[in-house]
């Protein structure tokens, strides 16, 4: 991962975790693990070390 304070990441993390939480109400089973999967490759790319 990226050299960044954990509280950075612990954050960002929550916020697509409540985001998700949110939309689980919102959408089908299919769609919801769609946004999941899409979530988190987004999120993974965004802290990863390259």
């Amino acid at each position: 991962m990226r050299d960044e304070k954990i509280d950075r990441y612990i954050n960002s993390f929550y916020c697509l975790a409540d985001g998700l939480f949110i939309q689980r109400f919102y959408y089908d089973q299919e769609r919801y693990s769609t946004k999941i999967k899409d979530a988190w490759n987004v999120f993974w790319l965004g802290i990863k070390k390259e």
